[in-house]
């Protein structure tokens, strides 16, 4: 929808409620998770009434030493696994800075998290549900207390044109805490 522009009329509940409706992020969905699991999927948040969409994660501090968080994305409940995934990293610490090709070809990565403090992670991914190339970027922090920290930006694409309605991420330690879609509305 277009945006409208208010000269000398007035201001009518109707077109407040129409265009503060039209605007923004919608929220999806949200799964808390806890425990000692080391995946989670999320099925069916990706629909054709959004072209974009972010993707918030909140973790607590993983389990068992550094956890890596990688993401596939998912088709009629399966994980897309093949070779078509491409990722990198640029990331911060209190020590020393860099940037990485993820060595992986089968996922994306997502974050990293200590095993005290929280990780969190915030992206957007663009077009999962169309039928061309997904891709993703954002930004992270992995906390472990006052003065560690490392701080990290993502990127990557899924180079093929199947349409995507989920994703699991992954762990090598355990995921405990929040994780939220929105969709972004389209005019």
């Amino acid at each position: 929808m277009a945006v409208k522009t208010f000269t000398s009329e007035v201001l009518t509940s109707a077109d407040t409620n129409t265009y503060l409706a039209n605007a923004g992020l919608v929220y999806i969905t949200e799964t808390v998770s806890t425990g000692t699991a080391t995946s989670l999927s999320i099925n069916n948040c990706f629909t054709s009434t959004y072209a974009n969409y972010r993707i918030v994660c909140s973790w607590d501090a993983g389990s068992a030493g550094t956890a890596y968080v990688t993401m596939r994305m998912r088709a009629a409940g399966s994980d897309t696994a093949g070779t078509a995934y491409s990722s990198f990293q640029v990331y911060t610490t209190e020590a020393a800075n860099g940037i990485d090709r993820f060595n992986a070809t089968s996922n994306w990565s997502i974050g990293v998290n200590g095993t005290s403090g929280r990780m969190q992670t915030i992206f957007d991914l663009t077009a999962p549900q169309l039928a061309k190339v997904t891709t993703y970027r954002g930004q992270g922090l992995d906390i472990r207390g006052a003065a560690s920290y490392t701080s990290i930006d993502i990127f990557g694409m899924l180079n093929n044109s199947t349409q995507y309605d989920g994703f699991t991420l992954f762990s090598s330690g355990n995921i405990t805490g929040k994780t939220t879609v929105y969709g972004y509305r389209q005019a």
